[in-house]
């Protein structure tokens, strides 16, 4: 998700250090912001796999009891490719214009995610991607399209990858698992592509409509076929 600021003293606690360049440049609290909501995230991600992977709760799962090392390793990756990666695309894109760029931490945002994974789904505002003297609303369109469109690059891999692994070895706890992180990408994509909000779907709606409906388009798209497919092929292995 990304934010923004007509000029630079609107944004809170924010001080630039220095004029902002055309390289990517990431600082320590941002650092440290980045890694409390991607662990956050990864704690909500394993917790709703695996509250969904209890039995009597109406879902089949690939999963059953494995290692929660590798409940964790799964969440982590979700919450890598998914989010670290969609906030990092906003901020490449926004300092390739020459704006300065960062991602700043949600307290609020990190507690709802928290408790609507106990309630059984995921509503994840952990945080935004804020960009400060955005040029126009093409540059800012591009900055906000960067990080759904991140997510359907990861979508599009992970399904990729997952119909090769069916066809080599069949239908097994791999292929299941690439899935859902094609699923978790396409939903993380078509969430923030909601035209609402500081969403990025409103910035890239005001950019250009057609390119808004063929984005939107894809990351439904991909959320529903991996839903789709997690509830056919996620069998007992």
């Amino acid at each position: 998700m990304t934010g923004w600021s007509p000029t630079q003293g609107t944004i809170p606690y924010v001080v630039m250090a220095r004029p902002p360049s055309r390289r990517f440049v990431i600082h320590a609290k941002e650092i440290a912001a980045l890694s409390i909501a991607a662990g956050v995230l990864t704690v909500d991600i394993a917790f709703l796999t695996l509250r969904n992977c209890l039995p009597g709760t109406g879902y089949s799962c690939a999963f059953g009891w494995f290692p929660f090392v590798q409940l964790f390793a799964f969440a982590a990756t979700v919450v890598i490719t998914a989010f670290v990666f969609h906030e990092m695309a906003h901020k490449a894109v926004a300092q390739r214009f020459g704006h300065w760029a960062e991602f700043q931490l949600s307290p609020l945002g990190l507690f709802v995610s928290f408790v609507t994974a106990y309630l059984g789904f995921l509503f994840a505002l952990p945080g935004a991607t804020v960009v400060a003297e955005m040029g126009d609303e093409k540059e800012f369109g591009q900055t906000a399209l960067a990080g759904p469109g991140s997510n359907l690059a990861f979508s599009t891999a992970f399904f990729a990858a997952a119909g090769v692994v069916t066809v080599l070895h069949g239908v097994g706890w791999l292929p299941v698992v690439l899935e859902f992180l094609a699923f978790y990408n396409g939903y993380f994509a078509a969430f923030n592509l909601i035209p609402f909000g500081p969403l990025d779907g409103r910035k890239v709606w005001r950019w250009d409509h057609r390119i808004w409906i063929l984005a939107f388009a894809f990351a439904v798209g991909y959320a529903l076929l991996g839903f789709f497919f997690i509830a056919n092929q996620a069998l007992v292995v």
